[in-house]
């Protein structure tokens, strides 16, 4: 029987967590529209060993991939090469599906012909397991992308569920070896994007506030070498296709580098205060304005203005707002 479904379930050192993710989805009544491929990434855990054991359990849904360590990135492109179903969704070894609306989506989707189902998500919050919705607050419906492109707010990852084949007759690639890849994950199909199934109930909780993360406050200034090239990425995907895409598709795209390059800002004004991460600043500044000045200019707008005409104090008070920021927004970090 042909997959209507494939997970891809990204694992390195997943090993706590694994246990938690993956029974969620090998429930009775999902079996046969599921095809689930656990990539090992190079663990060094004994996170393998456990996906065999599924894999053994359930041989006409669960299949294994071993390769080398490659990023999260390396994962998903293998995904899309090998994957038969006729969608497709990543869920990360350490998070979870809400099962009875696994149920729901696969549902909702068998007779349909779209290009992308958008659901909400929950963000679990690891130290005090509160569960935070992400909405986007529209019907649920078909709708043209060009027609939904106006209220849409940004896509998460987890939020995403593609047409297989769109991502293989395009040939999407993401930056291997990299963090932040789930940004080209969600931009670089939105060129091809038509129809488009907008949802109302949450398939994939998100596990936030473990230490390893890449979204961790104190890994995100760490890894901001990465964070760039990524953002660099986004933007010349945007020189590159910005003359095919029209419309309101077009628009949403331009927003969404435009907020890319804004989180790198943020990434220097967050930082621990001090002269040298004022200078990265201003390197970064430099850097966007010779590449790409129409960009440069839409940037020009909040903090980034203040600390783009302003000296060390501009930069101090900055700082200052984003310390009270963060506090604020990641009290449910360990």
């Amino acid at each position: 029987m042909s997959k209507l479904l494939s997970i891809v379930v990204p694992s390195y050192n997943t090993s706590q967590y694994i246990e938690e993710c993956i029974p969620k989805m090998l429930v009775d009544g999902l079996l046969d529209e599921l095809e689930i491929i656990l990539i090992d990434d190079g663990s060094v855990d004994d996170t393998l060993p456990k996906l065999r054991r599924f894999e053994r359990k359930y041989p006409n849904t669960v299949r294994v991939v071993t390769k080398e360590n490659g990023g999260h990135g390396s994962t998903i492109n293998y995904g899309i090469k090998i994957a038969t179903g006729k969608y497709f969704k990543v869920i990360d070894g350490d998070d979870w599906v809400n099962t009875a609306n696994l149920f729901r989506l696969l549902t909702d989707v068998r007779n349909e012909e779209v290009d992308l189902i958008i659901n909400p998500y929950m963000r679990v919050y690891e130290g005090t397991q509160k569960h935070i919705p992400i909405m986007y607050n529209l019907p649920s419906g078909i709708y043209s992308f060009e027609e939904l492109a106006p209220n849409l707010s940004e896509i998460s990852i987890h939020a995403i569920t593609y047409r297989t084949q769109l991502l293989q007759k395009n040939e999407l690639h993401v930056r291997e070896k990299c963090y932040y890849d789930d940004a080209e994950y969600v931009l670089y199909p939105l060129m091809y994007m038509e129809k488009v199934l907008i949802l109302d109930y949450p398939v994939y909780n998100y596990r936030v506030g473990t230490v390893e993360q890449s979204i961790n406050p104190q890994k995100v200034y760490k890894n901001r070498d990465m964070h760039k090239q990524i953002v660099l990425d986004c933007i010349n995907f945007w020189n590159e296709e910005r003359e095919f895409i029209i419309g309101n598709k077009k628009n949403y795209c331009k927003k969404f580098v435009i907020k890319k390059i804004m989180t790198q800002y943020s990434i220097y004004l967050k930082a621990p205060f001090g002269r040298e991460h004022l200078i990265e600043f201003r390197e970064w500044d430099a850097q966007l304005r010779e590449k790409d000045k129409a960009l440069y200019k839409l940037c020009d707008k909040s903090v980034v203005w203040v600390v783009r005409r302003g000296g060390i104090v501009a930069y101090l008070l900055v700082w200052l707002f984003f310390q009270v920021y963060q506090r604020s927004v990641h009290r449910g970090w360990n």
